[in-house]
């Protein structure tokens, strides 16, 4: 299982896309830099690996894909 560190910002994006009356699983771990150390399914980071752009960090990326997933502009 791979790790993808991302940020307060982005984990309350992903926490928003619960579907309403489902419960969001927090499975992430908060390291010591503030960040969140969040498991990804090999099939999954893959994916999101053929998806990052050159340079791209991991909170770069899973926050870039859900803005794009729920139609938002970049910040």
């Amino acid at each position: 299982m791979r790790t993808f560190r991302v940020s307060d910002h982005t984990m309350d994006m992903l926490r928003e896309q619960t579907r309403p009356g489902a419960i969001f699983v927090q499975n992430s771990i908060r390291s010591i830099s503030g960040h969140w150390d969040m498991p990804v399914d090999p099939e999954v980071a893959e994916k999101l690996d053929a998806y990052r752009l050159p340079g791209e960090t991991d909170d770069q990326l899973v926050s870039r894909v859900i803005r794009e997933a729920t139609g938002r502009k970049a910040n």
